[in-house]
């Protein structure tokens, strides 16, 4: 109950919007990282997301011109994932638009940026497909056979590449295996979008189970004999979605493949996903195993109905709520927050999906059609899809708290945190250098506005520059009851906020 009240005491002091800008947040400026190395005892990572694993929402432009030059070609395939990509462009068509894209989003210009910002950890997703022999259709490491449309054999190159960029930088990394052979969730990210949760083939589909591990054997020996200095941990595989796999055959693949890593004398960290199951889900299992077992825990308040809904009030609270669960399961497991964003709506481009629109303004259910008929009025106006520079005051205000509050939730009640993604074409949430750049992610990152150094509430910051009323946006508009409740909030804020966070 006490973090409730602190979290109701955060809300009362941002609810007046307070213009962010180059006065107002000159605090924000960019200092070299000192003592970013060592073994991580609080992770401060940055994902390099929609590189190696392309994503709509990431880079639009790579699947508009997959789309462009598929029907130049005359192919009637849907594009709507990478697999949908291979399979309408072809290998060689496919090979080339890809390289360009591995070629130019992330360099070593990226890998050195991240260092200056601060980050002492990079998470690299990469597909399964990188370990498919180069040329072939259907032949992968350890000689097993799984056929598929993806352009394999070419991104190994650019993980040692990124993993060797690390290491001359200073900074650790997070091999991420970020899809499985038959989709782990169906989600764009895992490469193939499956709009039916019940067509999920891995660990259902012979084969895939055998592939995986023959994925993570080839990580676990030939890149962890390569990069030992460099690598911090590997992450069995991105979000599967136990429940809907089978929690047990879910639970067997971890296991085996903790067994088999042990067996192999490594001594590196192993990361499991929570794989949507709660906090504290996995507080009994490998919690006495030779090598540290970590739970990554992934927090979004975005992808449903009833979290946009929420004002707020409740996101700020839902977020000490996620980050105290998290907390109860430290004594299990070191466990940390490995992605999350800055996101208070679904309006970024294609976030739901290639041609999909936002559950926020409603189109996204003109896609998939709504459990309930009242979910079809709009929430609200999609704007955050827009430039950052366009979006008002009270936009950026309520999304630079949500993302305070979540970086010193994170910091204090697990291990460390690392933000999806460092970089965008136009999903400005999402997009850390745009934030940074619009002074909306605290650089250096406890360089809190909402916060002093102390934990207390920053209230000098949460005064209202004119006296025009705030306005209303996605984060909810201000209710005259919470307002008229201010000063007590606020005090009770001075008592507890260091307490809790």
């Amino acid at each position: 109950m006490r973090s409730y009240v602190t979290l109701a005491a955060v809300l009362a002091t941002a609810l007046v919007a307070v213009p962010i800008n180059a006065e107002s947040a000159k605090g924000d400026v960019l200092r070299s990282a000192n003592g970013t190395q060592g073994d991580l005892d609080q992770i401060k990572g940055i994902s390099i997301g929609g590189w190696l694993v392309p994503e709509p929402f990431i880079t639009p432009s790579v699947f508009e011109t997959a789309v462009e030059w598929a029907r130049d070609a005359g192919s009637n395939v849907s594009i709507i994932d990478e697999y949908t990509l291979c399979e309408a462009l072809g290998p060689k068509t496919a090979k080339a638009l890809l390289q360009q894209h591995y070629d130019t989003w992330i360099t070593v210009n990226d890998i050195r940026e991240i260092k200056r910002h601060g980050f002492n950890l990079v998470r690299i997703p990469v597909g399964y497909w990188a370990w498919k022999k180069p040329d072939s259709e259907d032949e992968y490491v350890g000689n097993i056979t799984y056929w598929d449309p993806y352009v394999g054999g070419i991104q190994l190159e650019y993980l040692k590449k990124a993993l060797s960029w690390c290491a001359d930088t200073g900074l650790r990394a997070l091999i991420d295996l970020h899809t499985a052979p038959g989709s782990q969730n169906g989600f764009d990210n895992s490469g193939q979008r499956l709009d039916e949760e019940d067509s999920l083939l891995w660990l259902n589909q012979t084969g895939t189970g055998e592939l995986t591990s023959a994925v993570l054997h080839d990580i676990f020996t030939h890149i962890l004999d390569e990069f030992n200095d460099v690598v911090w941990a590997v992450e069995i595989l991105n979000e599967p979605i136990a429940e809907t796999i089978g929690v047990d055959k879910v639970i067997d693949f971890y296991n085996d493949t903790i067994q088999h890593y042990i067996s192999l004398n490594k001594t590196k960290p192993l990361v499991i996903q929570s794989a949507f199951e709660p906090a504290g889900f996995w507080d009994d299992y490998w919690n006495d195993t030779s090598v540290p077992v970590l739970v990554d825990y992934h927090y979004y308040h975005v992808f449903s109905r009833d979290q946009l809904s929420s004002d707020t009030m409740q996101r700020l609270v839902n977020v000490a709520h996620a980050a105290s669960d998290v907390s109860d399961t430290m004594d299990a497991h070191s466990s940390f927050i490995g992605e999350f964003s800055g996101a208070i709506t679904d309006c970024a481009k294609w976030l739901n999906g290639l041609g999909v629109g936002a559950r926020y303004d409603s189109t996204y259910y003109d896609t998939f059609p709504p459990k309930n008929s009242s979910w079809r009025e709009p929430l609200g106006k999609c704007s955050s899809q827009r430039d950052i520079s366009l979006w008002d005051d009270s936009y950026k205000s309520a999304v630079r708290l949500f993302i305070e509050v979540q970086l010193r939730s994170f910091e204090h009640s697990t291990r460390g945190w690392i933000f999806w993604t460092w970089k965008t074409e136009g999903a400005g949430e999402w997009d850390y250098l745009k934030l940074v750049h619009h002074h909306l992610f605290p650089q250096p990152f406890d360089n809190y506005r909402f916060f002093s150094d102390d934990g207390f509430i920053a209230l000098q910051d949460a005064q209202p520059r004119n006296s025009a009323a705030p306005r209303s946006s996605a984060a909810g508009a201000p209710r005259p009851a919470v307002l008229a409740l201010l000063p007590a909030l606020c005090a009770a804020a001075a008592l507890l906020v260091s307490d809790v966070m």
